[in-house]
């Protein structure tokens, strides 16, 4: 059993350095995630939200998959519902052109590139990536994360990736 679930279980049994030490355990993958997948300008109160639920969620975990994708699973439904009430369809893709210049420029940092790359991707590809990719879930990790099957994050991952290396492409092109 790994750390993270460990915690995980003896928070779920009223264990409150437990739940703290949890929340300092996966804070800064949570955040990244939230950042990635969620409104950026929001990224505080989606990572409360996400422990907020979680928290009260705890009795419900039985430690049958690892506490992490667990956690991520509630942070990524946490987005949605964000993203949802916000009324933003594709706003993560439309957030990022409208805010940032294109990613091929020199001047601009390496995450500003970055984020423009991955805005261009679409949500279920960006989910399938930042997960797999960035935060390392495993493909089954994933998988349950995004309530999907297996083959589905295997193309989408793919599809994400075939997209970046078109749009590196054609901002070297530029």
């Amino acid at each position: 059993m790994d750390p993270v679930t460990a915690l995980a279980l003896a928070a779920r049994s009223g264990d409150h350095r437990a739940v703290a030490d949890l929340i300092a355990a996966t804070e800064p993958d949570l955040r990244r995630l939230c950042a990635l997948i969620g409104r950026r300008s929001e990224i505080d109160d989606l990572v409360q939200e996400t422990y907020i639920r979680a928290v009260g969620a705890l009795s419900a975990y039985r430690g049958e998959a690892p506490a992490k994708s667990w956690l991520f699973g509630i942070a990524r439904h946490v987005c949605l519902d964000d993203l949802r009430r916000a009324g933003r369809q594709s706003a993560l893709a439309d957030r990022i052109r409208a805010n940032h210049p294109r990613a091929h420029h020199p001047e601009r940092s390496g995450e500003v590139a970055i984020a423009a790359l991955l805005g261009a991707l679409e949500r279920d590809q960006l989910e399938a990536f930042v997960l797999t990719q960035l935060q390392g879930c495993s493909y089954e990790e994933a998988a349950q994360i995004c309530d999907c099957a297996v083959g589905t994050i295997r193309s989408r991952v793919s599809r994400a990736r075939a997209r970046l290396v078109e749009l590196v492409r054609a901002a070297e092109a530029s």
